[in-house]
């Protein structure tokens, strides 16, 4: 789940400044990490609910990767090259 929050300060967020794709406004969002969950606090007129799954999506914070690592050690051809390298 996805909640709009309005900006306030961070000593070092990241901040994107986009166009909402759901109507076009400008927001910016100010981007914060603590531990393994991020923050993310948007300003602007427009739509924010709708900026903060736009910011979720281009920063892949919408992606689980977790199982990414899994799906490595699956992958023959790394198996391959590393075999070759042996």
């Amino acid at each position: 789940m996805v909640r709009a929050v309005r900006a306030h300060p961070h000593p070092h967020p990241h901040r994107p400044g986009f166009r909402v794709e759901a109507d076009w406004s400008h927001a910016e969002a100010d981007v914060t990490q603590h531990r393994d969950v991020a923050h993310i606090a948007l300003s602007g007129a427009g739509d924010l609910a709708a900026a903060a799954v736009q910011v979720c999506r281009f920063l892949s914070l919408d992606v689980d990767a977790r199982g990414w690592p899994d799906v490595a050690h699956r992958d023959e051809r790394r198996l391959e090259a590393e075999i070759a390298e042996r």
